[in-house]
């Protein structure tokens, strides 16, 4: 009870810079990561085809409408949970202020967010050359495909802070039968020793080809790689 989580360099980021890209953040894959100030876990989106449709996929004009009216009638509920605050607050005692201050802080958060979801409403989304795959369950292909989503989500600048989380049950590695857990624990195997270094070999294949694409892509006089700060860590 005493281990207490803290604000992530994620979201700290994206308190600075957050508002000026249509996506604040990217929380993306089975993470659990990211934390806000008030050191609650940010939910993450595991399912890459749903962020690429959110992405980079224009609605119709009636789905348009009804994420507007959304967005309307959350600010409208917001509206009416502040004035109820306010009442509440003048008969509490000075612990009960400080918890419902904490609250007003988060409705102020979701405020912003609904304001700033509100100007990229009527913005249509940029247009990329670049399709999915069906995900085959070979989790190496699945890798590949949130880098180039990331790699999208900067070049189009959607957004400008990611944090994302990467399985670690590699499959689709050739001459691989384990899972990454199960190599890692290897007791000095000489089969397991070799798995797991073509397990690592295939992650950090992956993530230079990512890096690549980022030192390819132009971003004013530079490239994405130079204006980026990239940090890849393991568990």
């Amino acid at each position: 009870s005493d281990v207490r989580t803290g604000l992530t360099l994620d979201q700290e980021a994206a308190a600075h810079i957050g508002n000026q890209t249509r996506f604040s953040s990217l929380v993306l894959g089975h993470s659990h990561y990211s934390f806000n100030k008030r050191g609650v876990n940010v939910p993450s989106e595991s399912n890459s085809a749903r962020v690429f449709k959110e992405l980079f996929i224009q609605g119709t004009p009636a789905e348009e409408a009804r994420q507007m009216q959304r967005l309307q009638d959350g600010e409208s509920i917001l509206d009416s949970v502040r004035d109820q605050l306010k009442s509440i607050n003048r008969r509490l005692g000075e612990a009960d202020r400080q918890r419902v201050d904490l609250y007003l802080t988060s409705v102020r958060e979701a405020e912003q967010r609904l304001q700033q979801d509100e100007r990229w409403c009527t913005q249509p989304k940029p247009k990329v050359d670049y399709q999915p795959n069906k995900d085959d369950g070979k989790v190496v292909g699945h890798m590949r495909q949130w880098y180039d989503i990331v790699h999208l989500a900067l070049q189009t600048d959607s957004t400008r802070v990611v944090s994302v989380a990467l399985e670690t049950y590699v499959s689709g590695v050739e001459g691989v039968t384990l899972t990454n857990h199960d190599a890692s624990h290897h007791g000095k195997d000489p089969d397991k020793l070799n798995q797991l270094s073509l397990i690592e070999d295939a992650k950090v294949r992956l993530f230079g080809e990512f890096l690549d694409k980022l030192k390819q892509s132009s971003e004013g006089s530079t490239n994405l790689l130079d204006r980026s700060v990239i940090l890849l860590a393991s568990s």
